[in-house]
């Protein structure tokens, strides 16, 4: 992790931990899992929730259009549980079924930055955001989610995964 840190010195001597970027989303439909789970305890309620969507996919002859992602209704401390909702990206609504729901992540202008590194160290790119929006004087229109760019069972090494994280704005 310092390793990573200490690559990101611009040419000032200052860390650039996240470049942030504004831009407008289409409306995704989407198929989801929502859940709690606790932190610790997180990798297998996706891996057991990717199954589920997999399933469910199968059985609707649907297929992901792109990287599963999770929206964060809650942000957690240590003893508390995660209020998430895994899903799976879709071309067109499909139905609902075995506690999964089809519907749509709203359009709009997002804020969004890209994290390379494991899941549990993807909390300053949360914060990053945080404070560009605050800073630039957007305000927040829902809960952030992540988009696993990388697949792990294709990338092993959890240095090099990538997950998008995104806001969405007013």
């Amino acid at each position: 992790y310092l390793t990573r840190l200490m690559q990101q010195v611009n040419d000032e001597g200052v860390i650039v931990m996240y470049e942030i970027t504004l831009e407008v989303r289409d409306a995704q439909n989407v198929l989801g899992r929502r859940g709690t789970s606790k932190l610790d305890e997180m990798g297998d309620w996706i891996a057991t929730g990717m199954g589920m969507l997999s399933a469910h996919l199968a059985a609707h002859q649907a297929e992901m259009i792109g990287a599963p992602g999770a929206v964060y209704f809650t942000f957690p401390d240590d003893d508390s549980e995660v209020d998430a909702e895994l899903f799976a990206p879709l071309a067109g609504p499909i139905p609902d079924g075995d506690g999964l729901v089809c519907h749509e992540l709203p359009a709009g202008p997002v804020a969004r930055t890209l994290h390379v590194g494991p899941y549990e160290q993807v909390g300053p790119a949360y914060a990053a955001l945080s404070e560009w929006i605050q800073r630039n004087g957007h305000e927040t229109a829902g809960p952030p989610y992540e988009i696993y760019v990388t697949d792990p069972s294709e990338i092993p090494d959890p240095a090099d995964y990538q997950t998008e994280v995104v806001w969405p704005l007013r």
